[in-house]
């Protein structure tokens, strides 16, 4: 905050206020507009525009600063292939472990014909619209994101012989950052890696949180994989939905 300050011309630190009644009316002139808008900007800067979370099922906590939160919004905004940069995500996971490879239903498909199986297709468009959603719900309403992380970690357990461990979601969250880290300008690049980083350690450790929870107060796993991994694109592209007309 000081750096800032010290940044700001000397007539704004020292305003003074104008005797005129009729100062309100004079505010719709050019110089007054202009001096509006730095107020609102460095209030903008100064406030409490940060993020903080918490989540209680799992005593985590998550702080990001405003400018790590811009970094995130700006860095995934720039992308315009959404789902391109999902796609290279999951290709990246899909071939550096065969584990998580079957446990996609990926194990049987070779690499070659990935972009055109339906199941890698329909895994990418929910991956993109996951990252959208942690993206998005920053400005629009962060406090969902525990909610939503916990809904997906809930619904996984649903899925047949899905077993995660550490490695996986290790994986997960450094495939995602590092692809989005790489698409952005060099001089960034490693700041938007440690925005997003921050951002998905907390997302991903609440999705495993609430899958290993889930999965410990169950003896069994009865329910149909198709219908789960349906209902769990409906709710995120819900969510999605929802973002988009309260942006």
């Amino acid at each position: 905050l000081t750096q800032l300050f010290q940044q700001l011309p000397f007539w704004f630190l020292c305003p003074k206020m104008p005797a005129a009644r009729n100062f309100h009316r004079r505010c719709s002139t050019v110089a007054n507009r202009a001096a509006q808008r730095t107020l609102r900007f460095c209030s903008t800067c100064l406030g409490n525009a940060g993020i903080y979370l918490y989540s209680e099922k799992s005593g985590r906590t998550l702080n990001l600063s405003v400018y790590d939160k811009r970094l995130i919004e700006e860095s995934w905004c720039a992308l315009r292939d959404k789902e391109d940069v999902a796609k290279q995500i999951f290709i990246r996971v899909l071939t550096s472990n065969e584990k998580i490879r079957t446990i996609f239903d990926l194990h049987t498909c070779p690499d070659e014909e990935l972009e055109e199986n339906g199941t890698f297709q329909r895994h990418v468009k929910s991956l993109s619209l996951f990252l959208s959603i942690c993206a998005d719900s920053l400005s629009v309403s962060p406090d969902r994101l525990v909610s939503i992380a916990r809904s997906i970690g809930e619904k996984h357990v649903n899925f047949r012989w899905v077993s995660f461990d550490a490695e996986y979601w290790l994986l997960m969250k450094c495939a995602m950052v590092d692809v989005i880290s790489s698409r952005q300008r060099p001089k960034i690049a490693h700041l938007v890696n440690n925005a997003w980083n921050s951002l998905l350690s907390f997302v991903i450790f609440e999705i495993k949180h609430s899958f290993l929870e889930t999965q410990k107060s169950k003896n069994t796993k009865n329910e149909d994989d198709q219908n789960t991994k349906l209902v769990l694109r409906q709710n995120l592209e819900s969510e999605w939905e929802l973002l988009r007309a309260n942006h």
